[in-house]
């Protein structure tokens, strides 16, 4: 004669599935909107590479290339670590962020647009056009370590010259 499982076998099995198909939905759905990588590079060799060149550059009138490195709760972009981190842009530009990170996951948030996910290693890029003058306050949005709500800069899209 077999014996029928306890009612809260049953409940806890139901709750183990559901929780693990979210976190399997999560995980898919953080896959999918994470854009596949431009290129790698040796996060110990940076210096050494496209990143050794940070910060805003201008490439031709209204379009930059925007190059940040994520550390230890720092974004870099050539800027030192005490001073404030503050970009400056002209309305109506096209800038080409490139990214990558020193030592672990960190993410970037521009209101607006997808998040980037910075990956040691890997290099992301994700072409950003500004139109309207404001300012954003970035922060990093993966938890990176005790001082991961300090990890932020600006960005000030000022208006432009008539």
């Amino acid at each position: 004669m077999s014996k029928k499982p306890s009612p809260w076998i049953i409940i806890l099995c139901l709750l183990c599935g559901i929780t693990i198909s979210l976190l399997l939905a999560f995980v898919a759905v953080q896959i999918a909107r994470t854009p596949s990588p431009n290129g790698t590079v040796d996060p110990m060799r940076l210096n050494q590479s496209e990143f050794r060149q940070l910060g805003l550059i201008p490439t031709s009138p209204h379009h930059y290339i925007l190059r940040i490195v994520a550390k230890e709760w720092f974004f870099d972009f050539g800027q030192t670590r005490d001073a404030p981190a503050i970009i400056t842009i002209p309305q109506h530009s096209t800038v080409t962020l490139i990214t990558t990170s020193m030592d672990v996951l960190h993410s970037l948030k521009i209101t607006g647009q997808p998040s980037i996910t910075i990956i040691p290693g890997k290099i992301q890029q994700q072409i950003i056009v500004f139109d309207t003058p404001q300012i954003y306050t970035i922060q990093c949005g993966a938890y990176c370590g005790p001082k991961h709500n300090q990890m932020q800069l600006t960005l000030v899209i000022t208006p432009a010259q008539e």
